[in-house]
């Protein structure tokens, strides 16, 4: 155990000491360290503070030795924070009149404990997914097998949990948690196939704990594919890109990186891994790239107020306009039949049909076909008001409007409503009530790349 030494300001934590001392543990397993190791800060400049007690476990061979500061192989498994003191603003620490105690102990930690082993990842939480990427590698690297591990776990929980790889919010951090393992597992020489076969491990462990990671395995597997294909097919040409900035010993900064980014899809803290493994210092680039990301978006947004918006192709014509507010229709008639997961990502509209894509991994069924079809024209019958708004763009988002995947919008948008049924991003032109979009049917369906399919439709005259 480790209890706060005490200092000038603070005295020693004795009461803390007493405890374990009551509670059977030897005075020489109890140390003393002071506020670096064993004091808990406020949150802010002032606030609640206090000592701390921390366990820990011995996980080497033989009889325990040193303490845990000098040595690593004693494994810390929790701690209780004693919130006993405010840190007020003049600098005074002032007793609390209430106490509390903040216990926090890992799970994963503990399972180390009960389990007799020295790391999480010999745990069997790991261990058979482990073995699937040591079957798969042929150049050793612990490290590098314990970040494929960890974060294909997370991938794959993230995806269940309905995640999608993509550039901003959550999906950004899916896509950053499965390029890197990729990356690391081209480290370990794997240059087949990784993520399935290491997601097919994470789900045979956890699907019985998590039971609906087993009813949507083979999304979960689809989306894992499908990054894995759209990433190795920029990896490699990224990584010469970083030789060659290597080579040149040039400096890189935060423009540089996101060139990378816009260019290759390496997200920058990959790229920063990379060329500080080549030796090169790579420092306060996130400024840099985070201004060079805003100018990018300014001119995107820039150029997006040129085009006519919603993939028409002739503004004027009513049959085209009609079909226009039919796939907003369509779109929320998927999400029904499908699930939350499906989101617009293109759609192009002419006097013939609509076309619109969407993110699915697998073929819709004749019967989920038939389903959505159904759902439209019901919506169509009920002769809902179409109405616009303009909004704020976040106060439209915080309304869960739905909107195009990797699209620009500026910071007012325009915001079409479907009676209860669908709102979403759009700068029109639409019809102004759902019996005006008459008869619709669904002519095809067909993949338009990895985890994304196209339906083509049409609408026929309405009834008058």
């Amino acid at each position: 155990m480790t209890v706060y030494a005490g200092d000038e300001v603070v005295p020693f934590d004795q009461e803390s000491h007493d405890r374990w001392v009551e509670l059977g543990i030897p005075r020489q397993r109890i140390h003393r360290f002071g506020r670096e190791q064993n004091w808990w800060g406020p949150p802010g400049p002032h606030g609640p503070c206090g000592p701390d007690s921390e366990i820990f476990y011995w996980t080497g061979d033989g009889d325990p030795e040193g303490d845990p500061e000098s040595d690593e192989r004693w494994l810390e498994a929790g701690n209780n924070v004693f919130i006993s003191f405010e840190l007020t603003a003049n600098g005074d620490y002032r007793p609390l009149g209430r106490h509390n105690v903040d216990t926090g102990m890992g799970l994963e930690r503990l399972t180390c404990v009960l389990q007799g082993v020295g790391s999480v990842y010999d745990t069997d939480l790991f261990t058979a997914i482990r073995r699937r990427v040591e079957a798969l590698s042929t150049e050793p690297d612990e490290r590098a097998e314990r970040i494929v591990c960890d974060h294909l776990r997370a991938a794959v929980l993230l995806i269940g949990d309905g995640v999608r790889p993509g550039n901003t919010d959550q999906g950004y951090v899916l896509r950053r948690l499965l390029r890197r393992a990729i990356r690391q597992g081209r480290r370990l020489g794997i240059t087949g196939a990784l993520v399935r076969p290491v997601g097919e491990a994470v789900l045979d462990r956890y699907d019985t704990t998590y039971p609906h990671l087993r009813r949507r395995r083979q999304q979960i597997l689809d989306e894992l594919e499908g990054e894995e294909a759209r990433f190795g097919r920029t990896l490699r040409r990224g990584l010469q890109e970083i030789d060659r900035l290597a080579e040149r010993g040039e400096g890189v900064d935060g423009a540089a990186l996101f060139r990378l980014f816009e260019t290759h899809g390496l997200p920058p803290e990959l790229t920063v891994e990379e060329l500080r493994a080549h030796g090169m210092d790579v420092r306060d680039w996130r400024d840099g790239f985070d201004r060079a990301h805003r100018e990018h978006q300014d001119r995107s947004r820039a150029g997006s107020r040129q085009r006519f918006a919603g993939g028409l192709a002739d503004s004027g014509s009513e049959r085209v306009v009609r079909m226009h507010t039919a796939t907003h229709l369509l779109g929320a008639a998927l999400r029904q039949v499908l699930g939350d997961h499906v989101h617009q990502r293109g759609s192009n509209i002419t006097e013939q049909r609509l076309r619109f894509d969407f993110s699915h991994p697998e073929r819709l069924t004749d019967e989920q076909l038939a389903r959505v079809e159904e759902i439209v024209n019901a919506k169509v019958a009920e002769e809902l008001d179409v109405r616009r708004l303009e909004l704020p763009r976040a106060e439209a988002e915080r309304l869960g409007a739905e909107h195009e995947f990797g699209a620009v919008y500026p910071d007012t948008v325009s915001v079409y409503v479907i009676g209860d049924f669908s709102t979403e991003f759009c700068a029109g032109p639409h019809v102004e009530n759902t019996r005006e979009v008459g008869g619709f049917r669904i002519l095809d369906q067909q993949s338009s790349g990895a985890g994304v399919r196209r339906i083509k439709a049409v609408v026929a005259c309405p009834n008058r």
